[in-house]
């Protein structure tokens, strides 16, 4: 199966796990994938975000959707909560070096704030300002 053929299989999993959500589950805002692999073996392994309409992420959808590729029900499907298979996250966020002066400050270190407090023990979070000089911290 070529990539192309996985990724368009992956959309319809994706489509099929933001419709199959029970009747009494929290609404869903969206639905995207953010990372694909595909095996020697012909494994996939893909790893889908949930969001509410108001942005927050959904948990705990272990059993609360359907895969189907190439319009054929998956079987033997393993789910895995995404820290289970990364449980450490390196995230670098580049900010403009113009939101570093003024006003912006204050927000954008409210925000990058934010940002930390929802991460785990163990995770980096990497700021670099670009602009007129690049700075790293």
């Amino acid at each position: 199966m070529s990539a192309r053929a996985a990724r368009r299989g992956l959309l319809a999993a994706t489509l099929l796990l933001a419709a199959a959500a029970p009747a009494g589950a929290q609404a869903l805002g969206g639905a995207t994938v953010d990372h694909v692999r595909v095996t020697g073996r012909g494994h996939h392994e893909v790893v889908v975000s949930v969001i509410d309409p108001l942005g927050h992420p959904v948990a705990e959808l272990d059993h609360a959707f359907g895969v189907r590729l190439d319009s054929g029900e998956v079987s033997r499907l393993v789910v895995r909560p995404m820290r289970a298979r990364w449980p450490r996250v390196a995230l670098t966020l580049v900010v403009d070096g113009r939101l570093l002066a003024g006003g912006s400050r204050s927000g954008l270190q409210e925000a990058v704030r934010a940002l930390a407090r929802g991460m785990e023990p163990g995770d980096r979070l990497r700021l670099i300002s670009a602009g007129g000089q690049v700075r790293a911290r």
